[in-house]
């Protein structure tokens, strides 16, 4: 894992480790194969999707009858000295160490039939180091290795086996250092374009988030930027991969703070929240509790004339009520900020800059 790289495009799509070398005179056997390695981002999951069976296994599988898997193993195995195939195949020490390679083979393939074997599957995380995914094959065996006292020059030796062949699937994790978890329609994608001052036309209908957006807020102040993440709407369920699922909660898992936005006009914004909640927490227990900052978006259409915004006082006090209930109960941390916003005008907006620089400043000195 190395942690300067935040994307896959560079990780070709087909790897192939470097050969060892060849054996050479004075009894040398061939160079170990240099290991290849890849090197991915941090957040990226490995998942192993199929993987070759040895070929001794995969000779068996064809259904052939025994001498033909007999003459495949010695073509695949043996590598005679010009002009000496026939003879060595007559000779007994070539019978007896080919039929000691057979025995072998054969129980290579009742371990292989009988494995329950798992299949990869990694979340490298951040931290940093190395996971085995692939072994090399047997190295070649020279023909000094079959040298007695009855037979000083072996005109054979064994090839080198080859390696795993395996494919894999990579995905990735997007890393952002706050995230913002919302129904659809909550209005997250207006969030998002104002706190960095982006122009982008949001239309005023479910789902108009489709992929993950990432965006950069820049500070007036002398802390450094962050970067914001907005998903797709979260729906109920969705921890059971409905909607979409898991695609969105694999991209928000790994924000440093999460944010929910929560539709203030609307009469359920206090289930809208509880729902949000109850969805992160099934994908993963304690997800929720990363979310330390609630909007109260769209609060500019609770007021207008004195008694709106009466009735928008009192009813942001109920809200503030239901999250303290929420810390008190443990859902949700102690240090949860409920704040309203209006993102269509910046109504708050430098409030909630400044909450989400020092929540994330925070949270960056524990890691």
């Amino acid at each position: 894992m190395n942690k300067k790289l935040n994307s896959l495009h560079a990780t070709a799509r087909k790897i192939r480790a470097i050969s060892g070398g060849s054996g050479s005179g004075d009894k040398r056997v061939g160079k170990r194969g240099e290991d290849t390695v890849i090197e991915i981002p941090p957040g990226t999951i490995i998942k192993e999707l199929w993987r070759a069976p040895p070929e001794a296994v995969s000779e068996a599988q064809q259904g052939a009858d025994e001498e033909d898997i007999d003459e495949m193993r010695r073509e695949r195995a043996w590598i005679h000295y010009p002009g000496m195939e026939e003879a060595n195949k007559e000779h007994a020490l070539f019978q007896e160490v080919d039929k000691a390679l057979k025995k072998s083979e054969k129980s290579q393939v009742r371990h292989f039939n009988k494995l329950d074997r798992q299949s990869i599957e990694i979340d490298v995380g951040d931290i940093e180091g190395k996971h085995l995914i692939a072994t090399g094959g047997q190295g070649g065996v020279p023909n000094t290795a079959f040298v007695t006292n009855q037979f000083r020059t072996p005109k054979f030796a064994r090839r080198g086996e080859p390696g795993e062949h395996l494919k894999l699937s990579l995905e990735l994790k997007l890393l952002a250092d706050v995230g913002l978890v919302g129904l659809p329609n909550a209005g997250k994608s207006s969030v998002l374009a104002a706190l960095t001052s982006s122009k982008t036309k949001i239309a005023n209908y479910a789902f108009t988030t489709l992929k993950p957006e990432v965006g950069v807020v820049n500070t007036d102040s002398l802390e450094p930027r962050f970067t914001i993440l907005d998903n797709p709407g979260l729906i109920a369920d969705a921890a059971q991969n409905k909607g979409l699922g898991h695609t969105f909660l694999r991209a928000v898992e790994r924000a440093l703070v999460l944010v929910y936005v929560v539709d203030f006009s609307k009469d359920e914004h206090l289930d809208d929240l509880d729902t949000l909640i109850k969805e992160l927490n099934e994908y993963k227990d304690g997800l929720a509790q990363c979310g330390t900052v609630i909007v109260a978006n769209k609060a500019d259409l609770m007021g207008g004339n004195p008694q709106e915004n009466e009735i928008a006082r009192d009813r942001l006090r109920a809200f503030q009520q239901h999250v303290d209930h929420l810390k008190e109960q443990r859902v949700l941390q102690s240090s949860t900020t409920l704040i309203p916003l209006s993102a269509k005008h910046n109504a708050n907006l430098k409030a909630l800059n400044e909450i989400l620089v020092e929540k994330v400043q925070k949270e960056k000195e524990t890691i």
